[in-house]
């Protein structure tokens, strides 16, 4: 069974750090580091964590600015115990964004917010792009799937599809 804890709005731009752990191996994922790497050196070292993954969903600098010196104290190896993360494709906001699944839980990075979705005014971002990863994407994975966005707090994919101003139903198609 995997654990998650979540660091949420740290640094300038209120950015949310998750840390995922095998609870079976204390093998741990660290998704989007963005700032302040005390705090996730700090959980490394006091539980003992084996940081098997530092995982980025985009390369913006809100959400890597920690990656270095988290993986020069924590080590950065593959796989995640006896669990694994699913690298869901999702472009848009970035050219490269990925999203990480496990379960019925979604690191959704800045491609889906709670009642939002990420900027396509960035160089490299794309609305069409963007609004073809979410729904042809992320919407299929159901609406128990819980999103834990890169800002924000955790929505699932049943209310972003029922009613983001944005994508959802209440949107109706642009």
């Amino acid at each position: 069974m995997l654990e998650q804890r979540t660091f949420h709005d740290v640094g300038p731009f209120e950015n949310n750090i998750y840390v995922v752990t095998d609870n079976a191996t204390k093998e741990t994922a660290i998704i989007d580091v963005g700032f302040e790497p005390e705090k996730v050196i700090d959980l490394v070292k006091r539980e003992k964590l084996d940081v098997r993954w530092l995982l980025a969903t985009h390369a913006h600098y809100d959400h890597i600015a920690a990656m270095l010196p988290v993986q020069r104290a924590a080590g950065q190896r593959i796989p995640l115990g006896e669990q694994w993360l699913d690298v869901l494709f999702t472009p848009g906001h970035a050219p490269g964004h990925v999203a990480f699944r496990h379960g019925r839980a979604l690191w959704s990075g800045d491609v889906l917010f709670a009642g939002s979705v990420g900027r396509t005014d960035l160089p490299g971002a794309s609305w069409d792009v963007l609004e073809r990863s979410i729904r042809d994407v992320l919407f299929p994975l159901g609406d128990d799937m819980k999103v834990l966005p890169g800002h924000g707090p955790a929505t699932s994919i049943g209310v972003e599809r029922r009613s983001n101003p944005f994508v959802g139903e209440a949107a109706g198609r642009r």
